[in-house]
């Protein structure tokens, strides 16, 4: 799973309650206008990490079935291909 990148063209807020004043700041109709796009963007963003943590949660799960032995350094599969710690981390790096 790759990194994303923020846009270096706008600031990065540290908590939503900064972003909730700086949208307080606005008049009336901006404010409604504001509040709305970011919890859209909020909704987008609990929306993808929830798929993220699903994913993960699946991928432990296949995981946990397929390992029939443990070593040090080792794991073997269901299959009976052993993957060091390493190969399996490239894996999910991917």
């Amino acid at each position: 799973m790759k990194r994303m990148n923020t846009v270096d063209l706008f600031h990065n807020p540290k908590s939503i309650t900064e972003v909730e004043e700086w949208i307080e700041r606005h008049n009336g109709s901006e404010k409604a206008h504001l509040y709305t796009a970011s919890m859209m963007t909020w909704n987008l963003l609990v929306t993808m990490r929830n798929s993220q943590v699903d994913l993960l949660q699946d991928v432990i799960g296949l995981l946990l079935e397929q390992v029939q032995d443990y070593s040090e350094n080792e794991i073997v599969n269901g299959d009976g291909r052993a993957m060091t710690i390493e190969q399996i981390k490239e894996l999910i790096a991917e």
